[in-house]
Formats: C-alpha cells, sequence, structure tokens
C-alpha cells in the first residue's frame, strides 16, 4: 500500500469513528507446532479490503466473521485456520489458528501465526500460498475452504480496494486451488463454501468442479452480512469430525439460512455437487447453441422468459434463475413446440436437481432454484473478454448471450448465406462473377445485396443482421467482358432450390430465419444471359 493510501484509510477511520485498536493478545508471530493429522482442517480466506466490509460504526463484517467462528473454536480433530485482512487492520494480513475467545469490538484473540504484511486479497497467488501453508502445517483427512468476501458472481469475489479494486477472477480462483492441491497432494476439498453475494452461480460452480466434492454458495444480490452462525455447523462437527462432508455442507447452508430467518434478512443458499455439475453445464451450453441457431421467430417468447427468470430485488441485472428460465420457455406454447424445447426442459430439469440436492430461500424472496447464469440485456452488461477466461464459456452458452443481447437491443443476429457459383460448361470465372441476394415482395422483387465470388473456385458469402425471418432469392452474374452491362457473353443463373433445372423466382426461394446460418447454395450459370 502506497502513503497515500494509508493516509486516506486512517482519515476514512477516524471520520466514521472506528479509530478501534486492531489488537492481538497473542502478536508475536509463530510457527505452528508439529500436530498429528485430524480430522478436518479448515481454511477461512476472510477478505475485507473492501469498502462495504467496514461500516460507519467501525464494524468489519470481516473481524466479525472471524469473531464468530472463534465463539466455538478448533479441537484437536478440527482444526481451523484463518487468514485476514481488512479496514481495520489497514490492510496488514494475518494468519490465525482459530481458539475460543469471546471477542468484542475488532479484536481478534486468537493466537497470530505469521504476520505477513501487505498483501492483494484479490491475487490469486495470495490464496494459493494461504492454502499451502494451512495443508503443510496442519494436515489433515479431510479440508474444507471458506471464502468470506465480497461477490460479484462469475468475474469473481475478494475485491480489494487497496489493490486497485477488482476482484479475483474466479478463473484465477480456481487456478490457484488446483495449484494448492496439486502441490500439496491431497485430493480435492471436501466442502468448499463461498460466503459472499451471487457466486451461486452456472459458471462458477463448473470452474470449480476440480476444486471441491460440495459447493455451498449463494446466488442472489443481498449479501450475508453477520450470518456465518458457526455453531449450526461447526459445533456439530466439532461434535462429530468424523460425519460426512455431505453432513458439513448441509449444516453451513441450514444454519445460514436459519440466521437469516431469524434476523428477518432474505437469504439464499444452495448445496451444490460439483461431481454432477458437467452434466448440467454441457446441457446449458448445447441449448444456447440451439436457442442462438433455431430460435429466429421466437425471440419475443424468449425475452419475456429471460425477463420473468431475473428478480430486480435478488438477482444481478445481468444473471438470471437457469431453471426458471428453462420452465417458462417450455410453458410458452410457441417454444414448447420446438423439440430442443422439449428436450431442454426434460434434460436439464433432471441433471438440475442431480446437481443440486438443496436449496434454501427464505419467503421474501420469488422462488430462486439455486443457480443463476450469465444472459444480459445489454450489451454494457456483457464483458466478452473477462467471460471467455471462464471454462464455461466453451461450451456454447455464450453464442447465445451474443445473440441475446443484438435482439434485445434491436440489432439483430447475424446470419449468412453462402455458396458457389460456376458455369454449367466448366469455363472458368472471370473476376467479375457475382452473387445477387433480390426480396419477394409479390408482384416486385427488390434488390438486397450483392457480392463478388471468388474466381477460383466461385465461393460467396453474404453476412447480415435480421430481426425477423425474411424471404429472398438468390441469384448469379458472370460479367464475363466486365462492362457492368448484362449482354451477350455474360453468364446468368439462379439456385435452383428442387434441382429440377427449371429456376423460379416463386418456387427456389430462402427463407431466412435470425442468426441461421445457410450455406450450400450452388447455382450454375447458362453460357448466355437470360434477361432479367
Amino acid at each position: 500500500m502506497n502513503t497515500l493510501s494509508k493516509i486516506i484509510m486512517a482519515v476514512v477511520l477516524i471520520i466514521t469513528g472506528s479509530m478501534l485498536a486492531f489488537n492481538c493478545s497473542k502478536e508475536k508471530t509463530s510457527e505452528p507446532p508439529p500436530t498429528a493429522s485430524s480430522k478436518w482442517t479448515i481454511l477461512v480466506y476472510a477478505a475485507g479490503n473492501y469498502s462495504m466490509d467496514t461500516i460507519a460504526t467501525g464494524h468489519s463484517y470481516c473481524i466479525g466473521d472471524i469473531q464468530a467462528l472463534e465463539r466455538v473454536g478448533s479441537t484437536n480433530d478440527v482444526q481451523v485456520i484463518a487468514m485476514l485482512s481488512a479496514g481495520p487492520t489497514l490492510g496488514i494480513a494475518h494468519y490465525y489458528h482459530i481458539e475460543h475467545f469471546q471477542d468484542n469490538g475488532n479484536t481478534i484473540s486468537s493466537p497470530v501465526l505469521q504476520n505477513l504484511g501487505e498483501r492483494n486479497m484479490a491475487d490469486g497467488t495470495t490464496l494459493k500460498d494461504f492454502l499451502l501453508y494451512g495443508i503443510r502445517n496442519y494436515p489433515a483427512e479431510n479440508y474444507m475452504l471458506l471464502i468470506d468476501s465480497q461477490g460479484s458472481g462469475w468475474p469473481g469475489c475478494c475485491h480489494d480496494d487497496l489493490n486497485g479494486g477488482a476482484p479475483m477472477h474466479t478463473a484465477d480462483m480456481a487456478n490457484a486451488i488446483e495449484q494448492a492441491i496439486s502441490e500439496s497432494g491431497i485430493a480435492k476439498f471436501e466442502v468448499m463454501a463461498l460466503y459472499s453475494p451471487l457466486m451461486g452461480m452456472t459458471e462458477v460452480a463448473y470452474e470449480l468442479r476440480n476444486c471441491s466434492h460440495w459447493l455451498v454458495a449463494s446466488g442472489i444480490s443481498t449479501s450475508m452480512r453477520d450470518l456465518l452462525a458457526p455453531e449450526g455447523w461447526l459445533t456439530p462437527l466439532n461434535s462429530n469430525p468424523s460425519a460426512f462432508s455431505s453432513i458439513l455442507a448441509t449444516n453451513f447452508a441450514q444454519s445460514i439460512y436459519d440466521e437469516g430467518q431469524n434476523r428477518s434478512e432474505n437469504v439464499q443458499m444452495a448445496m451444490i455437487d460439483l461431481n454432477k455439475i458437467v452434466r448440467l453445464a454441457n446441457i446449458a451450453g448445447q441449448l444456447g447453441q440451439d436457442l442462438s441457431q433455431y430460435s429466429g421467430p421466437y425471440w419475443n417468447e424468449i425475452l419475456d422468459a429471460r425477463h420473468q427468470a431475473n428478480d430486480s430485488n435478488a438477482d444481478d441485472p445481468a444473471y438470471v434463475d437457469l431453471l426458471k428460465f428453462v420452465a417458462t420457455m417450455y410453458n410458452s406454447a410457441d417454444l414448447r413446440q420446438l423439440e430442443y424445447i422439449r428436450n431442454a426442459n426434460d434434460s436439464l430439469s433432471q441433471a438440475f436437481h442431480d446437481a443440486v440436492p438443496i436449496n434454501l430461500y427464505t419467503p421474501g424472496l420469488s422462488p430462486r432454484n439455486g443457480l443463476t447464469i450469465h444472459l444480459p440485456a445489454r450489451q454494457e452488461l456483457y464483458d466478452s473478454t473477462n467471460y471467455a477466461r471462464l471454462d464455461f464459456h466453451n461450451l456454447g452458452w455464450n453464442h447465445f448471450v451474443s445473440n441475446f443481447i443484438g435482439v434485445s437491443e434491436g440489432l439483430g443476429l447475424p446470419t449468412t448465406i453462402s455458396g458457389t457459383i460456376s458455369w454449367q460448361n466448366g469455363r472458368q470465372l472471370s473476376d467479375h462473377a457475382y452473387a445477387f441476394l433480390d426480396t419477394i415482395s409479390s408482384p416486385f422483387r427488390y434488390h438486397f445485396d450483392s457480392t463478388l465470388a471468388v474466381p477460383m473456385n466461385g465461393y460467396f458469402n453474404f453476412t447480415f443482421s435480421l430481426l425477423d425471418s425474411f424471404t429472398v432469392v438468390c441469384e448469379g452474374w458472370d460479367d464475363a467482358d466486365s462492362n457492368a452491362i448484362p449482354d451477350a457473353g455474360d453468364g446468368f443463373g439462379g439456385w435452383d432450390r428442387d434441382g429440377n433445372g427449371n429456376w423460379s423466382t416463386l418456387e427456389d426461394t430462402i427463407t431466412n430465419l435470425p442468426g441461421q446460418n445457410i450455406s450450400g447454395i450452388n447455382i450454375q450459370l447458362m453460357p448466355q444471359y437470360k434477361a432479367r
């Protein structure tokens, strides 16, 4: 942190009345004593270098969460190791061994294992180093990772205002965890909890599929401040450290939900089986490809389904409830006629419930199903460059996102028509062979577009944007003498749809749908020009 940042942070703390001494009763840095392997090691990454973590009273939510963990503490069989950096620490990070204390204010009484100085909590390397430290110094049969931070969904979490403010990208988080797993030689984490808003996303779960068996996360924008409630999940684990990891994940989700109920706050928590997220992600990706290619006449219904699947009181403007989006499309009489919509509704619904066995949401919310997906209706909400960093980007959903934005903003969908032009007698095309598209509007035809064909192979391609379907005929003309006048010696022909040798502007038409790619429009030219 530079000198100016330190001054600004200090002034803010004075103004807000938060100049409470950040005291650690055991500030002396010491390495952990040798320890035998325990049943569980729980690693807590508390990233509080964010403006919303510390409020006007000086209360830091991340510090409050560490204090909540201290109310329960570690045991010989369950070791809790935390890394904390927050506003009241002025960006100084510490490793702690969490022991049983009752703290108030901004005081942490648990022993400090290391004083790390300033660390960028949004840097994947910081996370990786902490995980390696905890795993190597506190070996266990099972590991849980709890990330306590501000979340943004697929763009990431662990914002750090002292280091630019950007979050740790989800791809960087997954990479850091995978590297720590590989370098330490352990298996996956048994449970990973993202105690952050908006992180319960299809894209996030898919990115973390190699990091943990279970993921617990919230897909809504409501913050989970002071709702950690470890008495509901850590206390039972301390009492029964041989409990299955699924029980720990269930208890974590349930205790936060219960605490939200007690405080009359809206909460949604889902337990996600990352071993089954791949199938769900592949189905969603294929649905995106199908929607892009085949749904031209039904964009109004798709737009409506998108809007119904977004709850303005709970969801980020760019995210929708995945299961509700698909179910709403299926409930549209027009869309239900499409086989791929019916298939997607059945297969995605089954895969979704397999992957999300537990989903809890308070009555103040409209029904939330446990996983959202990125579907912005405006270009300004689509960071295509960073979205492309996600593994999920390779499954096909991004094509639908791009097309959806085009339609919702009235820009249309990219549509193509391609084919070849050739002479019936095998004659070589000149450098002035053209393909034409003319629209049909009885009793007249109107020119729409034209393009040069490649002389060597006759290939041509039209690319344009459509908001609605339209019908065209495709013609070819080789202006052999390049005088721009149709005359003797030129060649002319049209695409013969039925191949009956009789080209007709009434029968041999092409109907284009928004987003459709039509190929194989192959035209043969007659050796003399016929009047149009």
